[in-house]
């Protein structure tokens, strides 16, 4: 039997829940979060899961105290600013073998140093949920792109939230390329603040770019305010693949923009991909998901774009990305 630790229960970290109940291994699951109804949302989600022939016990706790000292597997799902504070608590007092950890990971840079010293020095694997590359699609994709090929991605449409999904998306270029080193154009953003769903969180909106030193482009569109459906392109060499999230199809295009073949996309829920990705961890002690010292370079080149921005509009140096 594996011991797991879920610290969020809330949308996400519910949705981790339910893909731990389809794990064909005994579990025994911690649950961890301070607020009652989030806990009892995700208790009735994962009740509410077809019945595993495997036996797992999940146990449900509002403080991190309550819990024993060995897991197999901490899944941290909380807000990036309570991350840095939560994983001190749980490096320096418990024994925990692997950490899946939700991003955007932390709001600055030292948080990342603090944290990184501490796995070192514990020897503890950790990686980040920018799961595009665990997918089959995108894994059959890296290997259809040749060798050396320079890579433009270009992701836009509406209301997408920008600012919390640019580490997705700077992934998935950094997975495809190869690359993890990215400098970046904020003289598109839109010179104003937006609010994020998320209390005391905030928005961006207008046209960043990131660039590679060998020539790779990412140009992320979020046009606040309108009604435009959210597609990524991927152009290298002679081809153009067209992705059309929203409306769940992606098109495989020449150079010239002559139609080559089509299909369906479907973006697989965190519940369908759970189970696949403890596995791995549990069973073979890797995983395709970003390696935490990779996606902090990813996450470097963000905030510091992010920060720019803003201490530009405040007028006043920015330290702390406020974006989760």
């Amino acid at each position: 039997m594996y011991n797991i630790l879920l610290v969020g229960s809330g949308q996400l970290g519910s949705r981790y829940l339910q893909g731990l109940s389809r794990f064909n291994t005994d579990l025994e699951i911690f649950v961890v979060d301070p607020n009652l109804n989030a806990l009892s949302i995700a208790k009735d989600r994962f009740e509410k899961m077809p019945k595993n022939t495997f036996s797992h016990e999940v146990n449900y706790f509002q403080n991190i105290n309550e819990l024993g000292n060995e897991f197999d597997l901490g899944i941290i799902a909380t807000n990036a600013d309570v991350r840095k504070k939560i994983l001190i608590s749980l490096l320096s007092q418990r024994n925990i073998k692997n950490f899946i950890l939700e991003k955007v990971v932390f709001q600055t840079i030292e948080d990342f140093e603090v944290i990184i010293e501490l796995l070192n020095k514990g020897k503890i694997k950790a990686w980040i949920n920018c799961p595009r590359r665990t997918m089959p699609f995108f894994l059959k994709l890296k290997e259809e792109i040749p060798d050396q090929s320079i890579i433009r991605m270009f992701v836009k449409g509406s209301n997408w939230g920008l600012a919390s999904n640019t580490i997705h998306m700077l992934d998935l270029l950094s997975f495809l390329s190869d690359q993890v080193h990215f400098k970046f154009d904020i003289s598109n953003l839109d010179k104003k603040i937006y609010n994020s769903k998320r209390n005391s969180f905030i928005e961006i909106g207008g046209k960043i770019n990131f660039f590679s030193n060998r020539g790779d482009k990412l140009e992320l569109v979020d046009e606040k305010g309108k009604n435009k459906p959210f597609e990524i392109i991927i152009e290298f060499e002679k081809r153009k693949i067209h992705i059309n999230q929203d409306l769940g199809f992606v098109k495989i295009l020449s150079k010239e923009g002559l139609e080559l073949g089509a299909s369906k996309f479907v973006l697989p829920m965190q519940s369908e991909i759970t189970k696949q990705i403890v596995k791995d961890i549990l069973v073979h002690s890797d995983s395709n998901l970003t390696p935490f010292s990779e996606s902090f370079i990813l996450h470097q080149s963000m905030i510091e774009a992010f920060n720019s921005h803003l201490t530009k509009i405040k007028g006043k140096k920015v330290n702390i990305c406020p974006i989760t």
